[in-house]
């Protein structure tokens, strides 16, 4: 029997999360064994996936090889920089469950998200004051 594009056939035996490829089952299944088998050459941070320390080594060095052929803007990585193409189109993808109101990204949804739950996620370290937006508390402390 054939599989299906997309089709999600190999699970997880710990906790049932299903995968369409066998390496996203095996990485996966490093976070139940606790292998991190991916060093990263300039600290001590281990990964479970040769992506994660690509990742985590454009951070270090300040990377950004992927441009905006737009407005120039750089990013480190090329699914950021897909995401935020989609503010230059206008194109609103994604839309709210609760309320219906669409975005051009899935990161401005999520922030809307939190003013119909009421989470805060961002604490003040210099009074007890919370944010539902890191840019809210970055301008509250004065950075």
């Amino acid at each position: 029997m054939s599989s299906r594009a997309g089709e999600k056939r190999y699970a997880c035996e710990v906790c049932g999360r299903k995968y369409a490829q066998k390496r996203g089952l095996v990485i996966h299944s490093r976070t139940h064994t606790g292998e991190r088998p991916f060093d990263c050459t300039s600290c001590p941070a281990t990964f479970t996936s040769s992506e994660s320390r690509k990742r985590r080594m454009l951070t270090q060095t300040g990377e950004r090889p992927h441009e905006c052929n737009v407005c120039g803007r750089r990013f480190a990585r090329k699914p950021n920089l897909t995401s935020y193409g989609l503010t230059h189109s206008g194109k609103k993808t994604v839309a709210c469950h609760v309320c219906g109101r669409k975005f051009t990204r899935s990161d401005a949804l999520r922030r809307h998200d939190r003013t119909h739950t009421g989470e805060r996620p961002y604490v003040c370290h210099l009074c007890p004051a919370t944010f539902a937006d890191l840019s809210t508390l970055k301008r509250h402390v004065g950075d």
